[in-house]
């Protein structure tokens, strides 16, 4: 225990181990010396153990899947005894969630040599584009929500105006905004070379602000120094009377989304003085200077989202939610992507990208792209001179729930509300697991938590270089648990 309380987790684990061994206490059958509470402690400690050492740099993807899937047995053995537990119930289900993507990264790394044996590359496909007049909301279920295929929407603006970046900056132009700034160049790659920036999707937050009307006037006199771009601000929280233009509800996801049950949030939702994740913040506004891109992520909580084209071009790549393993994410809830680039695709350090079948699309003005939720995509800012405008881009978006991703963007939202922690995600999950109750008329949001004995932790190579300890500061909300 002292070993674990200080953050020692190496020796925590072989201690642990050690102990359940010498007294055949692995499994669930109460033993002798230990009393049922000390047994029960030993198993909970040693799945934290575990899960944290997951977590370290560089662990080999089977070493990480091994640890994970024994820190899911560990949490098992309490959760069994005490099935109420709430944070028994939490790590138990967090280390199920990793284990089942890292366990699927360790099993295509034998696949992957093979692929580079043989020569073969990542391969692109291009999405499709429909007219929105020809594609019903059965069809678009039918083909792209469910089966999480993106796909480009044409015609948006037949029967109606298409809002203009001018319409947005007449109305906002006063509201200061702060920017951000990629490390990602136009080649799609980080400009300061190795892995993809820890920073979602590779973004940094300016020290200052400027407004919205001279941010656009930088951007038509030649674009901002550095980089420097408006990403993803929300229109309903930072300008209300944009998002309340009749063009900002005119156009997707209305079209396909008549007759679905889109599970929204009250724009003023909050939690002890906190805006509730996802409420208000769509649709929202990308201002940014050509030659600019993002890193590759995951958009949150396992939210669908489209994205329509105001002015410049945008390169999409999108990879499929059924191959995210394939990009090395780390855990927690491994959303967190260490491959650098889905443009240039560094098969060195990355073998297991050779697998990979991604989809890609040119984004002109009036497009709108509908990407899936968990899939993991890229992009980048492009300029065309024929087109007679200034090297900008600019993108109006939103992320969005309904009956076809309800259960992944519950299992997200309950993993990312941390026990209570997030109190403003913590909300979000509730207002969603009551939608998908509604919708689906179960009794629980839970998934079915097998709790089948798996014998004894695997044995696996730990790394101990460069690591950093993870905090068990959460272990700490339960008397049992620490």
């Amino acid at each position: 225990h002292a070993e674990w309380e200080a953050d020692r987790f190496h020796q925590s684990r072989a201690l642990y181990s050690a102990l359940l061994g010498a007294c055949s206490c692995n499994g669930i059958a109460p033993c002798a010396p230990l009393s049922r509470r000390e047994q029960l402690q030993v198993h909970a400690n040693l799945g934290s153990s575990l899960m944290l050492l997951a977590r370290e740099p560089d662990v080999p993807a089977g070493a990480r899947a091994d640890l994970l899937e024994g820190a899911r047995y560990h949490w098992s053995i309490p959760l069994q005894v005490m099935p109420s537990e709430e944070n028994l119930r939490y790590f138990h289900r967090l280390c199920a969630a990793d284990a089942e993507l890292a366990r699927a990264l360790a099993d295509a790394m034998p696949l992957a040599a093979a692929a580079a044996a043989e020569g073969r590359t990542a391969t692109v496909r291009s999405i499709e584009r429909r007219d929105v007049s020809s594609i019903s909301r059965e069809d678009f279920v039918r083909s792209y929500a469910s089966p999480r295929v993106p796909v480009v929407l044409t015609g948006v603006s037949t029967g109606s105006a298409l809002p203009t970046l001018e319409d947005i900056v007449r109305v906002c132009g006063a509201q200061r905004v702060t920017l951000q700034r990629s490390t990602v160049g136009l080649g799609g790659r980080s400009e300061m070379g190795g892995p993809a920036p820890a920073a979602w999707a590779g973004m940094h937050r300016a020290p200052g602000t400027t407004t919205l009307a001279e941010l656009h006037a930088e951007l038509q006199r030649g674009g901002v120094a550095d980089g420097w771009q408006l990403f993803d601000w929300a229109l309903p929280r930072h300008c209300p009377e944009a998002a309340q233009m009749l063009f900002a509800q005119s156009w997707l996801p209305l079209q396909l989304l008549q007759g679905s049950e889109l599970i929204g949030l009250p724009p003023d939702a909050e939690a002890n003085g906190m805006r509730c994740v996802l409420a208000g913040g769509f649709p929202s506004l990308f201002l940014q200077p050509a030659d600019t891109g993002c890193a590759p992520h995951i958009d949150a909580y396992g939210t669908h989202f489209w994205q329509l084209v105001l002015q410049g071009r945008k390169t999409w790549r999108v990879a499929p939610a059924g191959q995210a393993h394939l990009l090395a994410p780390h855990p927690p809830r491994l959303r967190t992507l260490n491959v650098s680039s889905l443009f240039d695709f560094d098969y060195e350090a990355h073998s297991q990208l050779r697998l990979l079948s991604v989809y890609e699309v040119d984004l002109g003005p009036g497009e709108v792209l509908f990407v899936p939720a968990g899939s993991p995509h890229q992009v980048l800012n492009r300029y065309s001179p024929d087109e007679g405008s200034p090297a900008l881009v600019a993108a109006l978006s939103a992320n969005f729930i309904d009956e076809t991703n309800v259960r992944e963007a519950e299992t997200e939202l309950y993993l990312g509300a941390e026990l209570g922690s997030a109190p403003d995600v913590a909300c979000t999950h509730e207002h969603v697991r009551r939608a998908m109750l509604a919708l689906h008329s179960v009794e629980s949001a839970a998934p079915d938590d097998s709790l089948e004995d798996r014998g004894q932790e695997r044995t696996c190579a730990d790394s101990d270089d460069g690591a950093t300890k993870a905090s068990p500061s959460a272990l700490s909300q339960s008397d049992f648990v620490k």
